[in-house]
């Protein structure tokens, strides 16, 4: 054995004894270095210096592991001679330090706004919201543009629930008689019957399912354009009321036909039965019928006056409900407000995890400058014992020493490397 380490370290007598740096490097990298004259290390050619070590270690993989040690303990050295960089390097660990404390402090501000200020803001937003809801239940009226009335809802939906019983007879009727009834010359003929017919379903039903289809279908017409005048109503500009004209000109127009077409039959049978020559019927003679008004400002009369109440039982209902919308508005708005607050609950725990990672790096970072060390250059370690490995190998290339012997060396060198990049980067936060 004392021929296998012989020629690894250069000893002569005239060399003062050096101290040596623990062979392990999980024991970390001694602060103490020691003062003596060494060889200029960056200037060895350390391929040739492998190839020599190989050489008179016979490539020994524990001769490699010492060298390479060996290699690490002069980098520390120098240095440790190097105090300009020792110097940057602890000016560096104190801004690190600065920073650290004033990152802390920035992130205790922060914290304590959440807790005093932003968070008691948004509790007293939730109350205020919670307590309008209650007013809200109590009296609406502040909170409504006009006031809402259940009176007159009530009122409103029964008047507009028996007009539309009206009109649904009226135009099933008068659609009937304009359509499908046939008078008799015999009949006495009066403006009742000429509006109303009681039997008029039940003839159409009779007369056929089209004919009773129909009947009670035409009041639904009439209907459906009271309600779209309604939601035009809703618009705004030139075109709304053009479309609500257009609307209440179909209907006076459709109840023109409807008058027409009864008067009309009636006039026939009446010159039929007369004895006095009668001119055919016509609009001009329709105009100067008052049976003809009659029949149309029943129906269209009424039905523009279901079409305001039914405008305003809408407007009674959505008064109503706004209330609702009020207090769901509210409770919206509440649900924001606690998620705010859940985020800025979940913001203090992240701040607080924040400041307990930074005392711990501000400790270590303190008893670093209380301690300081050596640091060292990983790269260049790196790149010197690649140099050397290189002529290590290239002498077991040279012996023939077996292929798994080498790369038995070369996975050597990479884990002494990588060791050494782990350990000093998590204890002596070496540079790169």
């Amino acid at each position: 054995m004392a021929k296998l380490f012989k020629g690894i370290f250069n000893t002569n007598a005239a060399q003062a004894p050096t101290q040596t740096v623990a062979s392990d490097i999980t024991t970390g990298i001694s602060n103490h270095i020691p003062a003596t004259s060494h060889t200029p290390f960056d200037k060895e050619d350390h391929h040739q210096e492998g190839k020599r070590k190989g050489e008179s270690l016979r490539g020994s993989h524990v001769g490699l592991k010492v060298c390479l040690q060996r290699i690490a303990a002069k980098l520390v050295e120098r240095a440790g001679i190097d105090k300009t960089a020792q110097e940057k390097h602890m000016a560096d660990l104190r801004e690190k330090l600065s920073g650290l404390k004033e990152k802390t402090k920035h992130l205790h501000e922060e914290k304590n706004e959440i807790i005093n200020q932003k968070i008691p803001q948004i509790n007293a937003a939730i109350d205020k919201l919670e307590h309008e809801i209650i007013e809200i239940k109590k009296d609406p009226t502040p909170y409504l543009e006009e006031k809402a009335s259940k009176l007159g809802l009530y009122i409103g939906a029964g008047i507009l629930f028996f007009l539309t019983v009206y009109l649904f007879v009226f135009y099933s009727s008068a659609s009937y008689s304009a359509f499908f009834k046939e008078f008799q010359v015999t009949d006495d003929i009066t403006i009742s019957q000429q509006l109303f017919d009681a039997q008029a379903v039940v003839r159409a039903y009779h007369d056929g399912i089209t004919e009773l289809v129909l009947i009670l279908t035409i009041p639904f017409v009439f209907l459906g354009l009271g309600y779209l005048i309604h939601k035009f109503q809703e618009g705004s500009g030139a075109k709304m009321y053009f479309k609500v004209a257009m609307l209440i000109i179909t209907t006076f127009l459709y109840d023109t036909l409807l008058a027409y077409g009864i008067t009309e039959k009636i006039y026939d049978i009446k010159r039929q039965g007369g004895f006095n020559d009668m001119p055919p019927y016509s609009f001009t003679l329709a105009f100067q019928d008052v049976h003809f008004w009659t029949i149309i400002f029943s129906g269209f009369l009424v039905y523009i006056i279901w079409g305001f109440i039914f405008d305003f039982t809408m407007a009674s209902y959505q008064a109503l409900d706004k209330i609702k919308l009020l207090i769901q508005a509210r409770r919206e708005q509440i649900a924001l407000k606690e998620y705010d607050r859940r985020k800025l609950e979940e913001r203090i725990q992240q701040i607080q995890q924040e400041i307990n990672g930074i005392a711990i790096d501000i400790t270590h970072l303190e008893e670093k400058i209380k301690h300081p060390s050596v640091t060292i250059n990983i790269k260049e370690l790196e790149h010197i014992v690649m140099q050397f490995l290189n002529g290590w190998l290239e002498y077991m290339t040279y012996a023939k020493i077996p292929s798994q012997e080498q790369e038995e060396a070369h996975k050597i060198a990479k884990e002494f490397i990588e060791k050494y990049r782990t350990v000093n980067l998590t204890q002596f936060n070496l540079t790169h």
